[in-house]
C-alpha cells in the first residue's frame, strides 16, 4: 500500500489509556496510519494538562515534517475515511461555532478535538503562537482559549471551518459522524470563576496555570 500523505496524532495520560485504545481500534478498522503517543500527567489539574496540546501538535509536525497531520483527542472514535481532510485547502482546520446571543451580540467558539494542520511554514507559525499563549495562559484557561487567542495573532495563516460531522459530539445533530467525540472530561474536577478571581488578585493579575488552586 502506498504510503499516505497524511497521518493521525495525538497524545493521552496514563488515565486516558482506554480511551486511546477505542481510538486506535477505530483508527485500525479503516486503515488509517497513527501515531498516537503516551505523555506523563502534569500537575495542575485538567485543566493546566490541556496546555500540553499545541506543544503536542508541534511534536507530531516535527516527526512528520511533509504530512498532513490529522490531530484527534483520544477520547472520540473515527467512523468514516478520513483522506478528505487531507485535501483541504487551508493551513488550518477545525470546527468553528458561532451564534447570536440572546439580546444581542456574538458568540464565538471553537472545538479543538479536531484539528488538520497542512505541512506549510503558516501553519507552524499559528501552532507556535498557541503554544506561546498556551505558555503564558492563565489559571483555568484551557486549550481552545489559547487556541482562539492564537487565530488573530498570526498574519498570513489560511483557516478553513470543518463540517461538523469531522468533530461531532453526542449532542449534535449529525446524521453520519465521521468522527464522534466523547467527554470524557465531563466528571473531571474543573476551575470554577471565583477560583480564577482569586488566583488573579493574588497573582497581580496573572496566575501560572500551575499554581495551586485557592479553596
Amino acid at each position: 500500500m502506498a504510503a499516505r500523505p497524511w497521518i493521525v496524532c495525538g497524545f493521552f495520560t496514563p488515565d486516558y489509556r482506554p480511551w486511546a485504545e477505542r481510538l486506535i481500534a477505530s483508527l485500525d478498522a479503516h486503515g488509517a496510519p497513527h501515531d498516537i503517543i503516551e505523555r506523563p500527567k502534569l500537575r495542575g489539574g485538567w485543566e493546566a494538562n490541556t496546555m500540553a496540546k499545541a506543544g503536542a501538535v508541534l511534536g507530531a509536525m516535527d516527526r512528520h515534517p511533509d504530512k498532513v497531520v490529522i490531530f484527534l483527542d483520544v477520547d472520540c472514535e473515527v467512523r468514516g475515511d478520513l483522506a478528505p481532510l487531507a485535501l483541504l485547502s487551508a493551513d488550518v482546520a477545525f470546527y468553528v461555532r458561532a451564534r447570536r446571543r440572546r439580546g444581542g451580540g456574538m458568540r464565538f467558539g471553537v472545538r479543538s478535538g479536531t484539528l488538520v494542520l497542512k505541512p506549510t511554514a503558516a501553519a507552524r507559525r499559528f501552532v507556535e503562537a498557541w503554544a506561546a499563549a498556551s505558555a503564558a495562559a492563565e489559571h483555568g484557561d484551557v486549550d481552545q482559549t489559547t487556541l482562539m487567542l492564537a487565530i488573530g495573532s498570526v498574519p498570513g495563516v489560511s483557516f478553513e471551518p470543518l463540517d461538523a460531522k469531522w468533530c461531532a459530539t453526542a449532542g449534535d445533530n449529525v446524521a453520519e459522524p465521521a468522527i464522534l467525540h466523547d467527554q470524557a472530561s465531563r466528571d473531571v474536577p474543573k476551575v470554577t470563576g471565583l477560583q480564577r478571581i482569586v488566583q488573579r488578585l493574588w497573582r497581580g493579575g496573572r496566575a501560572p496555570i500551575g499554581a495551586p488552586c485557592a479553596s
